[in-house]
């Protein structure tokens, strides 16, 4: 019960569409963040694929 009181609380304060933006902000930027992390994970496992395929045989 205590998290609706804060969410009660929050938008009596600022306001549903300010709660809202907030909201959407932080779960589109836990989305951007995956999605950087799998593209990390691939560009590293591109990196050892050229290294390894670059040496000389």
């Amino acid at each position: 019960m205590e998290n609706a009181d804060v969410w009660v609380n929050l938008i009596s304060n600022v306001g549903f569409p300010i709660v809202m933006a907030i909201v959407l902000l932080r779960t589109l930027t836990t989305r951007i963040q995956e999605q950087l992390d799998k593209l990390n994970e691939t560009m590293s496992e591109l990196l050892v694929a050229i290294k390894e395929h670059s040496k000389p045989s």
